[in-house]
């Protein structure tokens, strides 16, 4: 049951939405998995929703004139997890997005509505963002004064009441990449999750670039230089010097959490990075 009343509207354009935000104060609807949980608890309040779904510009797949690809954020879970072109050009991003085990949930939740419910913090940290960031990918955002694109890192203070997530552009160079999660168990928000991307050079296959990201074990997405330094170039390194690595890096990097300490959630980062490593490195 819904706790709080709202108006509803589904407009027909791009333009028709973000000024029907702007001048209400209302909420963007994608797919609903999180903002009507909200809506029933009463822990989320709007004068309106603001239903998406009927803008075409939001919806598909597609490759972009330069190479890589644009995903519309109205694109489902589902959809995204299951086309040819991301799993082979974005690997993380299809795991990332199948890594929510309720096909129920995967069927309605959409691109841009898991991109935006990341900024309740990290005891509710989605999936697409840290593959996102490895993967370099940019956001493009919409509002009732135009458009811009912002790296996929600047979302969370980038996306301002009123705005809207357009689409996810990820860059090509995403061949080598993959994605793993320690989810809790009860809700399978990820406890911690890694994306890794590689690149290689085509004349001896030496790794050329390594982007290791990490959220929920840490206070937003975000990068690791530090253990990217440690592990480029050279040869496969092992799960255990995977792990070495991430000791190195400051355990303030990383913050405790549902019974979880720093220590052990920077543990279980190098855990999941040495797998996704190891899955890459072919």
């Amino acid at each position: 049951m819904i706790l709080t009343r709202f108006d509803y509207a589904r407009p027909a354009s791009l333009g028709e939405a973000t000024a029907l935000l702007e001048a209400t104060g209302g909420l963007p609807l994608g797919g609903g998995q999180s903002l009507l949980v909200g809506l029933a608890t009463g822990e989320t309040e709007t004068p309106i929703l603001v239903d998406l779904s009927a803008i075409a510009e939001l919806r598909g797949i597609s490759s972009l004139p330069g190479g890589g690809l644009r995903i519309g954020a109205s694109t489902t879970l589902s959809d995204l997890a299951a086309d040819p072109a991301v799993l082979r050009l974005a690997p993380a991003l299809a795991e990332a997005a199948r890594a929510n085990d309720d096909a129920q949930v995967r069927n309605r939740a959409t691109v841009g509505g898991n991109l935006a419910a990341d900024r309740s913090g990290p005891a509710r940290a989605t999936d697409l963002p840290v593959a996102a960031l490895a993967l370099g990918a940019t956001v493009t955002l919409a509002s009732s004064t135009g458009r811009r694109t912002v790296p996929a890192g600047e979302l969370r203070t980038a996306l301002t009441p009123g705005a809207v997530v357009v689409a996810l552009e990820i860059p090509t160079g995403g061949e080598l990449s993959a994605f793993e999660k320690s989810a809790d168990r009860a809700t399978r928000f990820p406890m911690c999750a890694v994306a890794v991307r590689l690149q290689r050079a085509p004349s001896d296959g030496s790794v050329t670039s390594l982007r290791i990201a990490v959220t929920a074990a840490t206070p937003s997405p975000l990068r690791l230089p530090g253990v990217e330094a440690r592990l480029a170039g050279g040869t496969k390194p092992s799960i255990r010097e995977v792990i070495a690595a991430f000791t190195a890096e400051p355990v303030t990097t990383f913050m405790a959490g549902r019974g979880s300490s720093a220590e052990y959630l920077r543990h279980i980062a190098g855990v999941l990075t040495g797998r996704a490593i190891h899955r890459t490195w072919i």
